[in-house]
This record gives C-alpha cells, sequence and structure tokens, in this order.
C-alpha cells in the first residue's frame, strides 16, 4: 500500500511487496542470486539478512547492506537488484503484486514501477496497480508513467465501474451467510451508495456498530426488511473521506462546492455564478477543478442540469458542513438567484 501520511518514504510500498516475499525463500532461490543482488534488497527490506537460509554456511560471503544511495548509478543498481530479486522468485512460480493507492506515491517510488514493468516484462509477472482518478492532476507523476507504460505496450487501464444492484445483492449474500435473505438490505445499500463498495463495506459496519446487525454462528441476523425501509447511518469514516478531498481543494473551489451543496444534487452554471456573484470565467475555472477531482460530473443527472454530483452522499457531506446560519443565508440567495 501506499499511504497519504508515509509519501516521504520512498520505495514503501516495494519494500512491503518484498517483505511479504520473504517466507518464500528457498535455497535454490538465495544460491542463483549474487550476494549484491540480495545486498541492494536489503535496502529495502532488511529481513532478508535474518532468514534462515542465509544464515546457513555457505561457499561466499554473505550479503552486505550497501551505503546509503548517493547517486543516479546506486540508485540504477537498487533497481537492478529488486528487478533481478523479483525475476528469480517468478522463475520458480508466478507473482501477482498489488500496489494499492498509487496517487500517494513518491515519484522515486513510480520510477521503480517503471523499471519494474520493463524488466519484468518477459518473466511470469503480473504488476497491478490501483489508484484513484480524482486524486492525479494532469501533471501528477503517475499520469506520465502511465502514459509511458501505455505507449511502450507494457500497461492495459481498466476503470472499475460502481457495482449493479446484482453485484451488490451477490456481495452481501456471500459476506452475510444468510443468502436471499438479505436482498431487501442489499438493495437499500445499493439505493444509498449507488454501488460504491467502500460506502457498502463502511455502513455495514456501522450497522454492527449500532446494533441493527449482529454476528450469530458466523451468520449476519437482524431485521433485514424493516432495514429497509429505514434511513442507513452515514458513517464517520464515508464523511471523512468526503471532507478529506474538500480539504485539498483551493479556497475557490472549495467555497464554490458548498454553494453548488445548496442548490441541490444537480444545478445549472448560471444559477451558480448567480449565487457566487463572481465573473463567469471564475465559476468556469472553479468547475474545471471539481470537474477534474471528480466530484461533480457534465449532464450526469437524471435532470438534465448542467452539473450534478458524482455522488449524492458527496453533497450530503459537504451541505452538513455548512454551519446553520451560513447555511440559511446561502438558501436566501440561491432563492434569489432562481427567481
Amino acid at each position: 500500500h501506499c499511504y497519504e501520511f508515509e509519501r516521504l518514504l520512498p520505495y514503501q510500498p516495494i519494500a512491503e511487496v518484498l517483505q511479504a516475499a520473504l517466507p518464500t525463500l528457498t535455497s535454490t532461490v538465495v544460491s542463483n542470486l549474487p550476494a549484491w543482488v540480495l545486498g541492494e534488497v536489503a535496502r529495502l527490506a532488511p529481513e532478508v539478512l535474518e532468514q534462515p537460509v542465509l544464515a546457513n554456511g555457505r561457499d561466499r560471503p554473505g550479503p552486505q547492506v550497501p551505503p546509503a544511495i548517493r547517486s543516479d548509478q546506486e540508485r540504477a543498481r537498487l533497481f537492478d537488484g529488486v528487478a533481478r530479486f523479483l525475476a528469480e522468485l517468478a522463475a520458480h512460480g508466478a507473482l501477482l503484486i498489488i500496489l494499492e493507492d498509487l496517487h500517494w506515491a513518491t515519484e522515486t517510488t513510480l520510477q521503480l514501477v517503471h523499471y519494474l514493468a520493463r524488466h519484468l516484462a518477459e518473466h511470469p509477472v503480473l504488476l497491478v496497480g490501483s489508484y484513484r482518478v480524482e486524486e492525479t492532476e494532469p501533471q501528477h507523476p503517475l499520469q506520465t508513467l502511465k502514459q509511458q507504460l501505455h505507449r511502450q505496450g507494457l500497461a492495459e487501464s481498466l476503470r472499475l465501474p460502481p457495482l449493479s444492484v446484482t453485484a451488490v445483492e451477490e456481495m452481501v449474500a456471500e459476506m452475510s451467510g444468510a443468502g436471499a435473505a438479505t436482498i431487501p438490505l442489499a438493495r437499500r445499500l445499493h439505493r444509498r451508495t449507488e454501488g460504491n463498495p467502500f460506502f457498502i463495506l463502511e455502513i455495514v459496519k456501522a450497522l454492527f456498530e449500532t446494533g441493527v446487525l449482529r454476528l450469530e454462528q458466523s451468520v449476519w441476523q437482524g431485521d433485514f426488511a424493516r432495514i429497509r425501509r429505514e434511513d442507513l447511518p452515514l458513517p464517520a469514516s464515508v464523511s471523512e473521506v468526503i471532507q478529506g478531498r474538500v480539504r485539498r481543494l483551493g479556497a475557490d473551489s472549495r467555497a464554490a462546492l458548498r454553494q453548488a451543496a445548496v442548490i441541490g444534487r444537480e444545478f445549472d452554471l448560471d444559477v451558480l455564478n448567480a449565487l457566487r456573484n463572481e465573473p463567469e470565467e471564475a465559476t468556469l475555472e472553479a468547475m474545471d477543478v471539481l470537474l477534474r477531482r471528480r466530484l461533480i460530473a457534465e449532464g450526469a443527472g437524471q435532470m438534465g442540469r448542467d452539473y450534478a454530483f458524482t455522488h449524492h452522499l458527496i453533497q450530503e457531506v459537504v451541505y452538513a458542513d455548512i454551519p446553520q446560519r451560513r447555511r440559511q443565508h446561502l438558501h436566501a440567495r440561491a432563492a434569489e438567484a432562481m427567481q
């Protein structure tokens, strides 16, 4: 995984990959690798030096951790060492490497990912990287990496759409162990989350925390029909994720988003612009930012307005975060703009 608050740690997700691979080391793998390769791997996963297979007596000197990287040449040696290590592992069994949340990765980490993609292309290794489009501006290094890998024929992009009603029904039935009895709950979850898997799981957790659902002998228990009729909770975790996305906006875009939330799930540019009382160009620039961050979309709503929030929970969270007096003031101004 890549983490927002660990972005300054270089190669962190690759280090986790190497650490996860250490239990698969055998004497055959080690004997086929030069000591310098194991030394380079030890830069990111020092535990490699503690493996029992490396503690046994051998005819060659054991690996030593090289000094800190101070030049591009030393960085290239690290990249080559990691690639050779993974290639040797793959020779004894195919590898699946999953790198989550690459939008938080450092540029040096992405450089190593590019190197691995090129040098492991002929080996039984599959690299899967996930990222959130809304967190990657056009100048983000991940966009450059993606373009290069596509140009070299080394990558394929897969867009993950929201889950369908049927998919949510199947997922909830599988997780619950209760089968078809959970269909009413699953359909209610789909309406509330619009098929967002993260939102689904967090709401299910909240239902357990509030006692609406309970676990008995590994099977969910509860009044699934009653849950279908009642409002589902908005978990704090979902609200925090949305608020985090809003906080990363500039002041003008954040203000525009709050004003739009008062108008509704869908809104027209002329009403928003009248509410903002700004030059139209300034409003369009704010909309461009919100579109790139996937907080809103053009003409995506059922009412055919100019814009719509990409998820109704985004609008709900942004709206709820506006102080009451400010919200009343914005409602009055929005009504005047509509008139």
